[in-house]
């Protein structure tokens, strides 16, 4: 017997190839769940490290609150910049270079 023959190629030798299995696409992240998700995690973690400082700088909390919205503002920007970067079409890019 050749090593380098395949298994199924000798007489008598069935092996069952497996099946193919048909993936669905149901756990898709959507733009407003990529959003949530990315705010959640700058704003969830800044909410507890860095509300001294923001009160300490401000010395007011109607100012104080203005910092925190902004900055709410700007995160809300930034994700949506992340999690829109996909569905940029990259060939477009490479032509105007």
């Amino acid at each position: 017997m050749d090593s380098a023959m395949d298994m199924n190629d000798q007489p008598g030798v069935d092996i069952p190839k497996k099946p193919e299995i048909e993936r669905k696409n149901d756990k898709i992240l959507k733009t407003s769940s990529g959003l949530g998700y990315n705010i959640n995690h700058i704003i969830g973690a800044g909410i507890f490290i860095t509300p001294s400082n923001v009160w300490g700088l401000a010395q007011s909390p109607g100012s104080a609150l203005m910092l925190w919205i902004f900055g709410g503002f700007v995160s809300l920007l930034g994700s949506s910049i992340y999690v829109e970067e996909p569905d940029f079409p990259m060939d477009q890019v490479n032509k105007n270079i």
